[in-house]
């Protein structure tokens, strides 16, 4: 069985070729890795844009290649591999696998509600063979007009989460970060007048108002200092602004896999992932009342805090454990 993973990130993906190794010998996981001329949580618009047109090229390049290779199932990892891959073999439909096309980490954020984004990815989704994996259960019947009926939920699962110990140690605060779809200016309004520290990490394309002098602000750090961070907070906020398909979720699962209390906005695309008053504390999004009162008992119960954190915890390894989300793929594709 070969199998072609199409991968804009280098080793990005090394463990999910060795659970292939372990469990399943019959499968030839033949590696394409795409080039990449833009930085880790710092992109613009137009260099998206520029990364599509890069990868498309890439592809026609190694396009004869991929003929040779017999693939008879095709693994895209985001939408930086799914769409030029989808492209190319819309034009060059002889380059299809013999079976199907998995699209993984698939987000649209802010263009779900753009009517000219759902025309053209009808076009490329217009593919027999494609299976369209989406992190929520409302997200299937978001994207029913686009992809059809070729959508299959199963929720965003992390592996291990390595972090630098001595970020924040000793300290006493309470964590959040992420770039997509996040409401800093309602949790900054939330914590200025609350007795108590915040750190938050971002990117310098996020545009977020002057911060209140109880919170530290820090930008574009390494993955192993944003964890770090997080693993020495007293909780972590998940501040979502809009209703997205995908968003949240892996700053929720880190906090779940690292047993940090969680408060979080109510919105859908979490709804498979924190259960209210059990896994963590939601607020009403956009409430920034709501969003204090949660910090503010958090604070003056650190008991029922740590208690819902051994039970994030818990749910992590039964549900969201990296491995799980390997098992499922294998499943698609033997």
């Amino acid at each position: 069985m070969n199998v072609l993973l199409i991968n804009p990130k280098r080793n990005k993906l090394d463990k999910l070729r060795n659970y292939f190794r372990a469990h399943y010998p019959e499968i030839n996981l033949i590696e394409c890795h795409l080039p990449r001329h833009i930085k880790d949580k710092c992109f613009s618009k137009t260099s998206m844009v520029g990364q599509y047109i890069v990868n498309f090229f890439y592809l026609v390049f190694q396009s004869e290649k991929i003929k040779k290779d017999n693939i008879d199932f095709v693994i895209l990892y985001g939408a930086l591999a799914a769409l030029p891959y989808l492209a190319l073999v819309k034009i060059f439909p002889f380059l299809k696998p013999k079976k199907n096309i998995l699209a993984l980490f698939w987000y649209l954020q802010k263009l779900k509600n753009n009517k000219l984004i759902h025309q053209i990815l009808k076009v490329f989704f217009n593919n027999e063979k494609l299976i369209l994996h989406v992190h929520s259960k409302w997200e299937t019947e978001f994207y029913v007009d686009t992809a059809g009926k070729n959508i299959l939920y199963y929720p965003y699962c992390l592996g291990d989460v390595p972090f630098d110990p001595e970020c924040g140690k000793d300290k006493k605060y309470i964590f959040t970060g992420g770039f997509t779809n996040r409401d800093y200016a309602c949790l900054f309004e939330a914590v200025k007048d609350i007795d108590h520290n915040f750190i938050v990490i971002c990117s310098r394309l996020n545009q977020i108002p002057t911060p209140p002098l109880n919170v530290k602000l820090l930008m574009d750090v390494p993955d192993k200092v944003f964890n770090g961070y997080m693993k020495n907070a007293v909780a972590v906020i998940v501040p979502l602004k809009d209703e997205s398909g995908a968003s949240g979720q892996m700053l929720a699962l880190a906090a779940m896999a690292l047993k940090r209390p969680i408060i979080y906005s109510e919105a859908k695309c979490l709804e498979d992932y924190l259960k209210p008053d059990v896994t963590g504390l939601a607020y009403e999004r956009g409430n920034t009342n709501q969003l204090r009162d949660q910090i503010t008992y958090f604070l003056a119960n650190p008991e029922k805090a740590h208690k819902m954190a051994e039970n994030g915890f818990t749910e992590y390894q039964n549900c969201f454990a990296k491995e799980n989300f390997y098992k499922f793929i294998g499943s698609l594709i033997i």
